[in-house]
């Protein structure tokens, strides 16, 4: 039997073997939705349709205020009720305080970035937690999870949105058949699937033509009813959002992370190479160390071609941050890689990686002080402000893969999740445009320099900070600063309220 010829045979085992598994979750699911009791599927498709009327009237063209933290509520209330069998633990109660507290900063700030961030954090959260009271090796969780996270959010859930349509056929044959007979089932179950298909074309063909939507327009307003494209506009999402949070919710019925395979790193690096690799790095960072405490820390150095000591100071620190990351991803690639079959060499490498941790911690030192000079000098923003958050997360990150490189029992993961998580939450709740404001008219006291034009930009969360110094600012830009904040998000429901959206109306 030839080399090919073999090859071709597991290739064809392979593919069987798939074949097999993806019968045997079919079998399952099926199973599943059988012996599932109809009122259980009425209420999942009941909280599904709850969350799409509450998108579309809360978030749609609204600004978004307590009603994030509303929809939260509901949401979790739907998953707690398609999770029949919860495994609750540390990992569970932390995603569920940030799910709880990351919807709650809507109703309080308004800092555009960090808003932003937590409309795309969330639903990453909210799979975490579902995930974390579904299956009870969460508490063990490890990277591959990500991968699971990005299965249950997007294939799972998406490929479980069929199942609405059959159990709406399976209500609808159920019916004795003196009551619907089957031409009529056919044609309801036509209407069903035709209506969203009906509704995407006509708004499509009414923004594609003019004349096509004003005949709309006349129809609906000739007999009097609710103007089509505008019934056609609310329809979209709540169809869309029913959808999806139909086949989320129920994906949780089923039990498909047991198909999926973990992933293991295979050990194929010698350690005399990796010895070689992380010694020369650590002879350059030996060098670089030197340099940073005599030009730098003590500034008692004479700095080449005419550079100033507040040049040198002030440069770098993005470049600094950029070389902590790769040399942290280098440290944990070569502990998963480099095989430790001796002791002494493995020892060896665990103290040459501790080194190099060292000199590394010595980076984020030189960049968070790069940063507060920088800002001592120009003033403080927001990109700053974030950049010194990250700092400290690394910091604290770099701090857990040094003691795992010598315990490597304590889980590095959960871990950073945990300070990822804990910083985040931090940097939400500290209000971040009131501190920039506030630092840079401090600024503006020792130094005669205030970008103002920037300061009118910052979000209604600054509001009190520049009343008291609408003076120093300037009445112009304290009147842009105003208006920018009240056409941006003019709030007039009570589910849009936040809270210091409300100060600047009073």
């Amino acid at each position: 039997m030839t080399d090919q010829t073999m090859a071709y045979n597991k290739q064809m085992i392979k593919l069987n073997e798939e074949k097999q598994r993806r019968l045997k979750e079919k079998n399952e699911r099926l199973n599943i939705d059988e012996v599932s009791p109809v009122k259980d599927k009425v209420i999942i498709m009941t909280i599904a349709l709850l969350l799409g009327v509450c998108f579309d009237t809360f978030l749609i063209g609204q600004y978004w205020g307590i009603s994030v933290g509303i929809i939260a509520l509901i949401f979790i209330s739907g998953v707690h009720f398609s999770v029949k069998e919860k495994h609750f633990n540390g990992m569970s109660y932390l995603f569920l305080g940030a799910i709880l507290l990351l919807s709650g900063t809507f109703a309080i700030y308004n800092n555009f970035t960090l808003r932003f961030l937590n409309v795309l954090l969330l639903p990453i959260v909210f799979t975490a937690y579902t995930l974390s009271i579904r299956y009870p090796d969460w508490k063990y969780m490890n990277v591959t999870y990500l991968l699971k996270i990005g299965g249950k959010m997007y294939p799972k859930s998406i490929g479980t949105i069929p199942k609405l349509f059959a159990f709406i056929h399976g209500f609808i044959k159920e019916k004795p058949r003196k009551e619907m007979s089957d031409s009529t089932k056919h044609v309801l179950g036509g209407l069903i699937v035709g209506i969203p298909i009906l509704a995407i074309t006509i708004v499509l063909l009414s923004s594609a033509d003019a004349v096509f939507s004003n005949y709309l327009s006349e129809l609906t307003d000739f007999i009097e009813l609710p103007r089509l494209d505008k019934f056609i506009e609310h329809l979209i999402p709540i169809t869309f959002v029913t959808l999806y949070a139909f086949g989320y919710l129920w994906s949780n019925q089923y039990d498909d992370l047991k198909y999926q395979k973990e992933v293991h790193v295979k050990k194929m690096v010698e350690p005399l190479t990796m010895v070689t690799i992380m010694g020369l790095l650590v002879l350059v960072y030996i060098a670089f160390t030197a340099i940073q405490f005599s030009y730098l820390y003590i500034g008692m150095g004479h700095l080449p071609n005419g550079l100033t000591y507040a040049e040198y100071a002030r440069k770098g620190f993005f470049e600094l941050i950029f070389v902590t990351v790769m040399n942290m991803s280098i440290v944990l690639f070569g502990v998963l890689v480099t095989k430790n079959e001796n002791v002494k060499l493995d020892q060896l490498l665990k103290s040459v990686y501790t080194i190099m941790i060292v000199f590394t911690f010595n980076l984020l030192v030189s960049s968070f002080y790069r940063m507060s000079l920088y800002e001592k000098a120009y003033g403080y923003t927001e990109l700053r402000l974030f950049v010194q958050f990250f700092i400290v997360f690394l910091a604290i990150s770099i701090i857990s893969l040094m003691v795992w490189i010598w315990k490597r029992e304590i889980p590095l993961f959960k871990v950073g999740v945990v300070t990822a998580i804990a910083v985040y939450l931090v940097l939400n709740f500290i209000n971040v445009d009131k501190i920039i404001a506030s630092k840079n008219f401090e600024h503006y006291v020792l130094t005669g320099h205030l970008d103002r034009s920037y300061i009118t930009t910052l979000s209604a969360d600054a509001y009190e900070v520049i009343e008291r110094e609408k003076e120093l600012l300037g009445q112009e830009n304290y009147n842009n600063y105003v208006y920018y904040n009240k056409i941006s998000s003019e709030t007039n429901n009570w589910y849009e309220y936040n809270y210091f959206k409300s100060l600047m109306k009073e």
